[in-house]
Order: structure tokens, then C-alpha cells, then sequence
């Protein structure tokens, strides 16, 4: 049985006998090292090297996720393969819109702004991916 009263009183007559406590000098008591300090430095720095690894390493893994879709140059390669003015202009012509609205013909995926392809809205290219 632990009596605290004269365990305190032990403690004050004869001082501590617990090296754990006590200790030997004025030195050792007041500048005892933990150890070096070079190891607790790598450790701090460990978020930084693992954001330079994830991050920069891997040339920014989700660049791919923020890019935003282009479509191809406007009548590219030429205009026999690939006649996409000509295409516009008869979705735009009455007879085109009428197919649109009657559901013979689907909606055209881009527009020509300043003598460039556009993506619209509902474009395939930014319809969300699926999952993998």
C-alpha cells in the first residue's frame, strides 16, 4: 500500500533517489540533449518531399484533368475531306433545321466564331469521362 504523505516526506529529506528525476548535475539537468536535431529535421521536412515527388515529379499528375478540349482546325486537312464550313452553313439553312427538329439530322457538336471551330455545350469532348 502507497501512502503519498510520507512518500512526499522521503522525498523532501532525502531527495530523489530516481535517477529518471533527479539529475546528477546542474548541467545534465538543464542542457541534457534528445539527440541530434538532423533527424527531426527530415521528418518535418517530409511533407515537402512528398509534394515535391506527388506533385512536381510527375510533371502534376492531374494537368490532364484541368486541360480544356480543342476542336480540329476549321476544314482540316482540306475542305474535300473535311468540309465543315460547308456543314454549318446547312445546319443553318432552313431545310438543316428543319432535319433538326424533326430528328432526321442530330444537333451540330460546334460552332464557327471568328473562323474557328468551337465546342458547344454539349460537345462529346466535354461530356464527363467514365468511370474507369
Amino acid at each position: 500500500y502507497w501512502n503519498p504523505d510520507s512518500d512526499m516526506a522521503h522525498e523532501y529529506d532525502y531527495e530523489s533517489e530516481d535517477l529518471d528525476f533527479q539529475a546528477e548535475s546542474f548541467h545534465m539537468q538543464h542542457f541534457r540533449k534528445k539527440g541530434p536535431l538532423w533527424g527531426w529535421m527530415i521528418i518535418a521536412n517530409f511533407f515537402v518531399i512528398y509534394f515535391w515527388l506527388e506533385f512536381i515529379y510527375q510533371h502534376y499528375p492531374d494537368e490532364v484533368h484541368y486541360r480544356v478540349a480543342r476542336p480540329p482546325p476549321l476544314d482540316y486537312p482540306d475542305t474535300e475531306d473535311t468540309d465543315d464550313t460547308e456543314t454549318y452553313q446547312d445546319y443553318l439553312s432552313k431545310e438543316g433545321r428543319e432535319f433538326v427538329q424533326t430528328g432526321l439530322v442530330g444537333d451540330l457538336w460546334y460552332d464557327i466564331v471568328n473562323g474557328k471551330k468551337v465546342y458547344r455545350r454539349f460537345a462529346g469532348a466535354n461530356q464527363p469521362m467514365e468511370d474507369i
